[in-house]
């Protein structure tokens, strides 16, 4: 859905509530950040989406 409205080469996605990370596996961004305030949500995260900050 995302690539009929932009080019993800050109953007960064910025998941400010990422969970443990499913959006953050969105392919071919220029760059990927996730934050989260659960801890342990944010642990499973990097596990899910080793390309993200």
């Amino acid at each position: 859905m995302l690539n009929a409205h932009l080019q993800p080469k050109e953007h960064c996605l910025l998941d400010s509530a990422c969970g443990a990370g499913a959006f953050l596996t969105q392919g071919g961004f220029k760059k990927v950040i996730g934050v989260d305030r659960d801890l342990i949500a944010l642990a499973q995260a990097k596990i899910n989406a080793t390309t993200a900050i």
